[in-house]
């Protein structure tokens, strides 16, 4: 029997860091959309939620490119990573909101 990670078969732990995050990444996108489109990420820094955001985001845009997506961040600094991902995108109307929390 092979051990698995996330679906993934041992020979995972083979590859360069950046495989191994890209394929986590795929493999939690295909569990959100299996999941009705519903669901959150909680995950280290570096992991790649933005990525993720943005993946959801765009497959959002495909089922209805009319629709507007809300991204709430919690600091400014997020929330500039985030212009720039709406900068990147095909679809502008992605609306970005700042969380204001004490």
């Amino acid at each position: 029997m092979e051990d698995y990670y996330l679906g993934l078969s041992k020979d995972w732990w083979t590859l360069e860091p950046n495989e191994r995050r890209t394929l986590r990444q795929g493999d939690i996108y295909s569990q959100w959309k299996k999941a009705g489109a519903r669901g959150y990420v909680l995950a280290v820094t570096g992991f790649g939620k933005t990525r993720l955001g943005e993946m959801a985001i765009e497959e959002c845009f495909v089922k209805n490119s009319d629709r507007i997506v809300n991204v709430i961040v919690p600091h400014k600094a997020a929330k500039q990573v985030w212009e720039g991902v709406k900068e990147r995108s095909k679809n502008k109307r992605i609306r970005i909101c700042m969380a204001h929390t004490y």
